[in-house]
């Protein structure tokens, strides 16, 4: 499953590392967008591996992680 940023920003942190089983609901990256924070969850459980890392400035819908099935 691939994850968008879901508004333009910044990531801020990575909460999991790469490669790392995760469940859904698992909170992976908080992003800043307009001053504020926004948590990026995992929408299913399986593999998480990030197209991004910390400091990256994202556009709204840019792909930011993938959950490979576990």
């Amino acid at each position: 499953m691939i994850i968008c940023a879901p508004l333009p920003g910044k990531i801020i942190r990575l909460h999991v590392k790469s490669n790392e089983p995760v469940a859904k609901g698992r909170l992976l990256i908080t992003m800043e967008s307009m001053k504020m924070t926004l948590p990026v969850c995992s929408p299913e459980a399986g593999k998480i591996a990030y197209e991004v890392a910390e400091g990256d400035i994202v556009t709204k819908g840019e792909i930011i992680a993938r959950v490979e099935p576990a």
